[in-house]
Parts: structure tokens; C-alpha cells; sequence
């Protein structure tokens, strides 16, 4: 099945190869622009943890303009260099730009003013020429194969991805205790260059179809007209919308609790990325078989079904049973996360129609950035009301990190159910893979 998938003799087959080659590309490039090495670097030019901060709030507010992605890309019947251009022009700014202008302006005032116009017009450069590529590329995941393209896709950009940024960052701590930070984050944004122009090239290889859509008008109000016109696909989006905006419920203070308050220490908290690799080899087989016995709706409320437990669990840790207690939770999440993982890479396209797939997918981006940003805000208004104020329950002292792990247990519960309760009516329609 692998030579048949990736098979780079024919067109489907090279699609799917230069795919892979970009997701790879994206889980190095990923950690070098909004990441861990993201912020040492940021942290080496002497932004302060609180300007860090705001600029990482600068990249969220950006990921918004994927709700422009249809209105500006409908315009193009072809689109492959303008989203060439605009990919090119957002691996300028960022990576380029934001390493070289430092060189030459030391006011911190100046500084932060042209980081944060420079981290906004390259998101939103990225946010909206994204959109573009998942329609482009939907013409080589569709059908059955589809679950083996993401096994694949997720098993090795987590393997060779983790590697990659495990040596860079032994790099970086090797060079920085000899004195040698200013450089050092100089070589890794070059070594990051590189990697960005192989990515431009691979991303113009794969041939591009036409982009059927049912009218000619491009007008606003069809970014939100077109998708609510279809059942179907508003039908799971607003169930996906419960999983998104309960996620964000602790996506920002959950870490902080378990570290600060309870005190579980960095090398525990991270044992999930080498769990979930593991897990990744040993399990993504028996996911594939889900999706193709059920569908991939329902592999994602099965496999939230069982991480949402995991999530009540995590209201329970303490400093004196986290040992035992997250290391269960973290096996949880890991095996429910391949199953989610997978049927989550394929959530964009699973009822999404052949036309007007820019419009879909323009929506799909939005929702993705808009639900977890509801969450956060919730989970932040949540905090601000309950104070320091706690309730004692089973011994524990319940404060409000710990209801906002409840409240998140109810909505993954919700949406894993509702889910498979509406398996029928949601059922995919079938869309064969041309290889």
C-alpha cells in the first residue's frame, strides 16, 4: 500500500509525496516561528516574558484572517503562484526579517513595534494562502486510502520531527552555555531558511486542478452563506465547534496549575512526547481498522470517549500522587490522541462538498482558531470570578483551574457523544482517492 500511495510516477502519487515532504518541513518550521526555539530566540534579543507574551497574542489575533482566505483566493481559477508568492513572502518576513532586524535596531520601543506589525502581516499572510493549500491538496486524500496517507503522515512527522528538533535543540543549549546565544539562533533561523525554499519548491510540484464553485459572485457574506447551506458540513462543524472551545478551557492555565500549583516537575509533564511516539508506532494500525469499520466521526468520539476521562482524572493530581496519577493520565491521552490525531487531520475534509471547497475550508480555519480563542477567554472570565476561592471535595481543595478540568470533561463527553449518536445522519459521503 505504501508504494501505491506514495507512488511518484504518477500525479496522485507525487501529490501525496510532496504532502509528506511539507508536513515534515512544517513540524521543524513550526517550532522555529511560534515555538520552544521561538521563544529562546526571542528571549536572546532580551524580550521580556511579558513581551513575549503579546507578540504570541499577535500571531493568535492574525490567525483570524483564514476567514479572508476565500474571499481573496476565489478571484484566482489557478492560484498555485500567488500562493507560491504569499507562502514565499511569509517565510521572508519571518524568518528573514525578524532574524536580520535586530541586527540593526537596538531600541526595545522600535523593536516591539515592527515585531508585532511583522508577526501579523506574516500570519495572516500564512492563515490565509493555508486555506489555499488544503483545497488544493483535498484532490490527493480522498476515500479509503485517505487513513493510511495520515497514519503515515502523522507517525513519521512525529518521529522524524522530534528527532530533528531534539538535535537542534541540544544545539542551541550545547552553544549557549559556552557564551555563544547571539549566534548561535542566527545558524538555526539560516538552517530554517534552507529548509523554507525546499519547501517552496516541493509545494509547486503538485498539479493543480480546477476549484469547481456554484456561482461567480464573490461576495462576504458567502464565506458564511455557502457553508451554512450545507447540512451536512455545519451539522459536524458545530459539533467539532464543543471539542475546539472545550479544549481551549485550559489550553493556556492548565500548565501552569500542574506546575505551579501542584507541583509536577518539566520531565514529567513532557514524558507525553516520547509516550505518544511510542503509542503512535504501536497503535496506529488498530485506528486505521477503526475508521474503516466505523468512520472517521466516529473514531474521533470513540477516541474522545476515552481521553475525556483523562481530563476529569487531571482535576484529581496532586503533588503526592502525580507520579503515579499523570503518568496514567499521559497513557490515556496518548493512545485516544493517535485515534484523535488521525481522525482530526482528516476533520477539514470529511463532509466537506467538491465545490466551493475554499469557502468550506476558509470556514473550517476560522472555527479552529475562533473556538479555542472562545475557550481561553472563557476559562480566563471563569478564573477571574472564582478568585483564590476554593471548595473542598474529596480531600482536594477544588479551585478554579480544577472545575474549568470538569467543565472540559462534560464538553468532550458531549461532543465524542453526539458524535456517534449522529453517525447516520453524518455518515461521509464517498469520496475515492484517484491514484
Amino acid at each position: 500500500m505504501f508504494r501505491e500511495i506514495f507512488n511518484w510516477n504518477n500525479e496522485f502519487g507525487r501529490g501525496r509525496c510532496c504532502m509528506l515532504y511539507s508536513a515534515w518541513i512544517f513540524k521543524f518550521l513550526r517550532d522555529v516561528i511560534i515555538g520552544t526555539l521561538y521563544v529562546a530566540y526571542l528571549s536572546s534579543i532580551g524580550f521580556t516574558l511579558n513581551e513575549v507574551s503579546i507578540l504570541s497574542s499577535v500571531w493568535l489575533a492574525s490567525s483570524f484572517c483564514s476567514f479572508l482566505s476565500a474571499a481573496i483566493l476565489e478571484r484566482f481559477p489557478r492560484r498555485r503562484y500567488v500562493l507560491l508568492i504569499g507562502k514565499l513572502l511569509y517565510y521572508l518576513l519571518n524568518l528573514v526579517g525578524l532574524t536580520v532586524i535586530p541586527l540593526f535596531v537596538s531600541d526595545r520601543a522600535s523593536l516591539m513595534v515592527i515585531f508585532t506589525v511583522i508577526i501579523f502581516v506574516s500570519g495572516a499572510l500564512f492563515n490565509i494562502v493555508n486555506g489555499g493549500y488544503l483545497t488544493w491538496h483535498s484532490n490527493f486524500v480522498k476515500g479509503d486510502n485517505a487513513a493510511y496517507y495520515f497514519s503515515v503522515q502523522q507517525t513519521t512527522m512525529n518521529i522524524f520531527g522530534s528527532i530533528f528538533l531534539l538535535g537542534m535543540s541540544r544545539f542551541v543549549d550545547h552553544f549557549k552555555a559556552g557564551g555563544n546565544a547571539g549566534w548561535v539562533f542566527l545558524v538555526v533561523r539560516g538552517i530554517a531558511v534552507l529548509f523554507a525554499v525546499t519547501d517552496l519548491f516541493v509545494l509547486s510540484i503538485p498539479k493543480e486542478y480546477p476549484y469547481p464553485k456554484s456561482t461567480e459572485r464573490i461576495e462576504l457574506k458567502n464565506l458564511v452563506l455557502i457553508p451554512f447551506g450545507h447540512k451536512k458540513f455545519i451539522m459536524t462543524m458545530g459539533i467539532y465547534a464543543i471539542w475546539l472551545l472545550s479544549m481551549g478551557l485550559t489550553e493556556t492555565v492548565g500548565f501552569y496549575h500542574l506546575q505551579n500549583e501542584v507541583g509536577v516537575s518539566m520531565t514529567l509533564l513532557n514524558m507525553y512526547t516520547p509516550m505518544y511516539a511510542l503509542l503512535l508506532l504501536l497503535t496506529s494500525g488498530f485506528w486505521r481498522m477503526v475508521i474503516s469499520k466505523k468512520s472517521w466521526l466516529v473514531t474521533f468520539g470513540i477516541a474522545g470517549m476515552l481521553h475525556a476521562p483523562s481530563v476529569l482524572l487531571t482535576a484529581f493530581v496532586t503533588g503526592s500522587n502525580a507520579y503515579w496519577l499523570y503518568l496514567v493520565i499521559i497513557m490515556i491521552q496518548s493512545v485516544a490522541g493517535v485515534g484523535l490525531n488521525l481522525a482530526d487531520l482528516n476533520m477539514v475534509y470529511v463532509n466537506t462538498p467538491d465545490v466551493d471547497q475554499t469557502y468550506y475550508i476558509g470556514f473550517f480555519s476560522m472555527l479552529q482558531n475562533l473556538g479555542p480563542f472562545i475557550g481561553k477567554l472563557i476559562g480566563g472570565i471563569f478564573i477571574g470570578i472564582l478568585g483564590e476561592r476554593t471548595v473542598l471535595f474529596a480531600g482536594i481543595p477544588f479551585g478554579s483551574v480544577r472545575f474549568l478540568y470538569v467543565f472540559q470533561f462534560i464538553g468532550l463527553m458531549v461532543c465524542s457523544l453526539l458524535f456517534i449518536a449522529t453517525r447516520k445522519r453524518l455518515m461521509p459521503d464517498r469520496k475515492e482517492i484517484r491514484t
